[in-house]
């Protein structure tokens, strides 16, 4: 799953350990979670958008999300199709409550949505017809777009999918920050050894690879660089 953030803190990877790092696995079958969590600070939960919003897997992530009082997710899809699948989950979100919903199909905002894309890229040859077709049919891009204008303060995409689309999509709204020159990917794998594996991998036109490995607790993490 990939993830951008408007105000995205770096943090060096031998920092780790002063964090509390939970394995969170009850997020269902081989599919895991996991959270840093800044010790000592408490913060107002930032608005989360989930562009797979339908997605099992992604519910469940939601539901740890709210408990934890990480976010405040919002998830993109079709709200009786998310409805139906947190009945049958027996999870606990409550879309106008705790959650919120951004219709793929009928949301009062299309208009200015598309309208809004269509300003950043039609110069680019994105057609007025184009622009609506992709806001109808494109979660990453409607995630992206309600950042950019400031109805949520990060994105997460990439449960479904190709990578380089869903970059696509999101390096068409939102622009890179002043001297960075190439965006990156974070993945994980939860391996039989009980250890975690994160590895994030530059974009042509980046420096190389950081391999971040984990053990049971946050002191056992250590990382290298591959190029």
């Amino acid at each position: 799953m990939a993830g951008l953030q408007r105000d995205a803190t770096l943090r060096d990877v031998r920092d780790v350990t002063g964090y509390d790092l939970d394995i969170l696995r009850d997020i269902g079958g081989a599919e895991w979670q996991y959270s840093i969590k800044d010790e000592g600070t408490e913060a107002e939960p930032q608005r989360v958008v989930y562009a797979e919003g339908e997605d099992e897997r992604v519910l469940r992530a939601a539901q740890v999300v709210i408990e934890e009082k990480f976010a405040r997710p919002i998830l993109i899809g079709r709200p009786e199709v998310i409805e139906s699948r947190i009945e049958r989950l027996g999870l606990r979100l409550k879309i106008g409550e705790n959650v919120e919903v951004t219709n793929i199909n009928d949301d009062p905002r299309f208009n200015e949505y598309w309208q809004y894309y269509h300003g950043l890229t039609g110069r680019r040859g994105v057609t007025v017809a184009a622009a609506k077709n992709l806001m109808r049919s494109r979660p990453t891009l409607i995630a992206a777009v309600m950042v950019a204008r400031g109805e949520a303060d990060a994105m997460l995409t990439g449960i479904v999918g190709r990578f380089h689309k869903k970059l696509g999509y999101v390096r068409s709204v939102l622009p890179l920050e002043p001297k960075v020159t190439s965006t990156s990917a974070m993945t994980g794998a939860s391996l039989n050894r009980g250890t975690t594996s994160h590895v994030a991998s530059a974009t042509p036109g980046g420096s190389g690879t950081v391999l971040v490995t984990c053990g049971p607790s946050a002191k056992g993490c250590r990382g290298r660089s591959v190029r």
